[in-house]
Formats: C-alpha cells, sequence, structure tokens
C-alpha cells in the first residue's frame, strides 16, 4: 500500500512540475530566443532603465495561424533574435482560447489592447520608454526578419 501511495505521489509531483507553465520569460541566458515579458508595467520599468523601446506584440498563440507563422518566420530568427535583445523590451499580450492566463494579465491584456486600438491578431505596437505610441504594425509581416528590422529601426534609439 505505501508503495502505490508514494507512487501517486510522486506521479502527481512530476505532473505538477510539468503543467507549470510560467507567465513570464525573462532571463535568457544564451540569447538564443527573445526574452519575452508578460508584466507590462515591469516592461516600462526595464526599458526606461535600459534605455530601450518596447515592443508590444498582441498574439492569439494558441489558435492564430498567422500569429504562429509571424513566430516561425519572423520572431524566431537568429538576426531578429538578437536585435530584439539588443534594443528591445518585448512584451506578449496574449489572447489565448485554450490555455488560461492568471485573471490579472487576462486584464492587463485586455486594458491594453483597448488603448492601443488592436482589433485584429497578429498586431504589434512600438513604444518609447515613456509609453509614447512610436510605430504601429498590424498583420503578418512580409519579408522576415530583416523587413520587421528595417521598419523598427527608424524608431529605435541607439545608446
Amino acid at each position: 500500500m505505501k508503495k502505490i501511495i508514494l507512487f501517486a505521489a510522486a506521479i502527481l509531483l512530476a505532473v505538477g512540475i510539468f503543467a507549470f507553465k510560467p507567465t513570464q520569460t525573462k532571463t535568457v541566458v544564451d540569447n538564443s530566443e527573445i526574452t519575452w515579458v508578460t508584466d507590462y508595467d515591469q516592461a516600462v520599468a526595464d526599458a526606461r532603465d535600459e534605455g530601450k523601446e518596447i515592443l508590444l506584440f498582441f498574439t492569439g498563440s494558441d489558435w492564430c495561424g498567422w500569429c504562429k507563422k509571424l513566430q516561425a518566420d519572423v520572431l524566431q530568427k537568429e538576426a531578429f533574435v538578437a536585435y530584439a535583445n539588443e534594443n528591445l523590451i518585448c512584451v506578449e499580450l496574449d489572447f489565448p482560447k485554450r490555455t488560461p492566463l492568471p485573471q490579472e494579465i487576462r486584464q492587463q491584456n485586455k486594458s491594453l489592447q483597448g488603448k492601443y486600438g488592436v482589433r485584429g491578431y497578429p498586431s504589434m505596437r512600438l513604444l518609447n520608454a515613456d509609453e509614447e505610441l512610436l510605430y504601429t504594425l498590424n498583420g503578418y509581416i512580409r519579408g522576415g526578419e530583416q523587413a520587421l528590422i528595417q521598419q523598427l529601426e527608424p524608431y529605435v534609439t541607439a545608446e
């Protein structure tokens, strides 16, 4: 009986560990992926501290085909990852249909969606550290990561 209880406890512990999905990805050691944050206020503070612009990425991560394509074709490419990690604080504002989000994140995302006039996905907004809108991108970015970098570059201030 003890073996069964220990086995069941081990399985529950393993399921709990693998089911946990952090709401914020902040530490990336090897710069092989973009450092996405989900806390807007923290992103603004980081942008001020680091002298960077803020890239808001409005997505439907678990249902939006164009969002997934943008991630694969542009946002996860080496050149854009390097550019973003060097110049931007990247904020993912997700609107999933099947993946639960904490209530405060859902409310924050909905509020920012209204504030920045987002009506479809994927959409991006580039802000400065004072939260002023610098540039708007709606829909899929054709031309790959270089096309996106070229669109953002005139608005990104160099340190």
